[in-house]
């Protein structure tokens, strides 16, 4: 009785510190999701948002394997992370050496012109100097005339720089300021899909708000897409983002916004007037839904694809973050509904893939 009682005393113990393990787990998860550096805010926004499902996917009492598993995604997730911002930071760093040389070009030149007129103004001086150690009256008119006829040139050639210059600058000046609207383009698009990106939509939904502007917000989770991911690599499933992204934005008019969200999750706010907004993002859900035609590391692929919806109209007195969450919250209440559906009905869940 002594050596069950001792066991059963173990086994609690053993069971006790497997939940303070996975409870520091999770909370070393929280931690990494509060201090991620911001390189680059979509990053870091994607990134968070992998390590808060991560640790919702352990749940209270994860098995081994679901451990294992966890442990690799996070290995994939940090080192995503670091090539994405390690490509970020070399491209800051590009545009910043390229603006560095041109303005260090522009003050060359500059003091390069200086130089040359200075030394011709040194030179007529020289000349000028020289005509009056002179006896002979009509010589020092030859000379004067000669100095003058040199410092005309000089001014006209100074003008004529001058201009040059200036002309020269100002399409330095153009070229910055096309770099500089490239660069608030590319910080309002999303690199993968070339959608806008998260940034780009809580912009639109401020403004939207502020104006006094109906209109909703539609979300799109796609359904078992780590098993993509898992099982063919990032490469895959980022191909599945692109043609997701592309039949998505290709349901609405110019007016109605198609964004990345981040990661796997794609947002919609549409302005335009929708009769039953709930009804509506259901029959969009399955026109977006099927085969998706991707070319694998092995060959060609069709990929089963399918996305959860969430849905929140705007009323008066909600902020971006109440939206937001109302969208969040229907969104996860449908996948566990589909989840539920497609665990009774069919063994080829969304995520399946069919080799060609």
């Amino acid at each position: 009785m002594i050596s069950i009682k001792k066991s059963l005393d173990r086994l609690e113990e053993l069971e006790r510190q497997s939940r303070s393990a996975v409870s520091s787990y999770q909370a070393a998860l929280a931690s990494v999701e509060a201090h991620v550096v911001e390189v680059e805010r979509d990053l870091a926004v994607g990134l968070r948002q992998q390590l808060r499902q991560l640790r919702q996917t352990l749940g209270s009492a994860p098995t081994a394997e679901l451990l294992e598993l966890a442990r690799k995604s996070l290995d994939d997730h940090l080192r995503e992370f670091k090539a994405l911002s390690s490509d970020v930071l070399k491209a800051r760093e590009k545009d910043l050496r390229e603006i560095l040389a041109a303005v260090a070009e522009a003050t060359a030149a500059v003091a390069e012109r200086a130089d040359q007129h200075a030394s011709q103004f040194r030179a007529v001086t020289r000349q000028l100097e020289a005509a009056a150690e002179l006896d002979s009256l009509s010589l020092i008119r030859v000379r004067i005339a000669e100095a003058a006829s040199r410092l005309r040139r000089c001014t006209e050639q100074m003008h004529t720089q001058n201009h040059a210059a200036a002309a020269q600058m100002q399409e330095q000046i153009r070229r910055l300021h096309r770099r500089l609207e490239e660069a608030e383009t590319l910080a309002h698009t999303d690199p993968l899909t070339g959608l806008a990106n998260r940034r780009r939509a809580e912009a639109l939904i401020e403004g939207n708000q502020m104006a006094g502007r109906p209109f909703c917000i539609l979300l799109f989770d796609l359904d078992h897409f780590k098993t993509i991911n898992d099982r063919y690599g990032h490469p895959v499933g980022d191909q599945v983002l692109v043609a997701f992204a592309q039949r998505l934005a290709a349901q609405f008019p110019p007016q109605d916004v198609v964004c990345r969200w981040g990661g796997d999750e794609f947002l919609v706010i549409v302005t335009t007037a929708l009769e039953d907004p709930h009804t509506f993002a259901a029959s969009l859900a399955s026109r977006v839904r099927g085969l998706y035609a991707i070319q694998g590391p092995g060959g060609p692929l069709n990929v089963e694809v399918s996305a959860s919806f969430g849905v929140a109209l705007h009323r008066g007195g909600d902020n971006g973050a109440d939206l937001l969450a109302q969208a969040d919250a229907t969104l996860y209440q449908n996948k566990r509904l589909r989840d539920t559906r497609h665990s009774r009905a069919t063994p080829w869940p969304a995520g399946t893939v069919y080799s060609q």
